[in-house]
């Protein structure tokens, strides 16, 4: 199971690097438009950027998906860790996608220099949701509940993050003190 998880974890780092990038990417685009004062485009690059990430992300967890045995082969080589790693992937995979969508929302705000929102999502999220849950379905559902915790945790930082992004207050926040 150790080696699964870890083989799991190799292909979700390259999963996630869309995600990533896709941010970065709509951070610097939204954080130009906002000095421009052009809230319009920030709402297109942001609609933009979910839908790149969910492209790009999908593409990759649909090979993922697709490919799971040989994929997982290139870092495993007994059986019974392949098995267990393809049914950590059925479970788990699928969450990257909308945990993207939240790397997405938190780049656009972040430009505006609303930085802690953001941050909380991630850290309610992960320590509060996350752990928490695996934790305590660990008796229920045995390694299982560590698996359903990364969708459970995803949906709950994409909800934050799309209910921050629709009704918080960050189009107020500035990066620096105006004189």
């Amino acid at each position: 199971t150790t080696a699964a998880y870890g083989a799991c974890l190799q292909m979700w780092s390259y999963i996630q690097m869309p995600a990533f990038a896709v941010g970065q990417a709509v951070s610097s685009m939204a954080a130009q438009n906002i000095g421009a004062k052009r809230w319009e485009r920030v709402r297109v690059i942001a609609l933009s950027g979910v839908a790149f990430n969910f492209l790009l992300t999908g593409i990759l967890i649909g090979a993922v998906l697709l490919f799971d045995r040989h994929a997982l082969g290139l870092f495993l080589t007994d059986p019974s860790s392949i098995a267990i790693g393809r049914h950590i992937n059925h479970l788990a995979v699928w969450s990257f996608a909308f945990f993207g969508v939240t790397f997405v929302l938190s780049g656009v705000v972040r430009a505006t220099g609303a930085v802690f929102p953001p941050l909380l999502i991630l850290f309610f999220a992960m320590w509060l949701v996350r752990i928490p849950f695996a934790n305590l379905m660990i008796g229920r559902l045995g390694a299982d509940a560590i698996w359903w915790s990364f969708p459970i945790s995803s949906l709950v930082s994409v909800s934050l993050s799309i209910a921050y992004y629709r009704f918080g207050n960050w189009k107020a926040a500035h990066m620096l003190s105006n004189p």
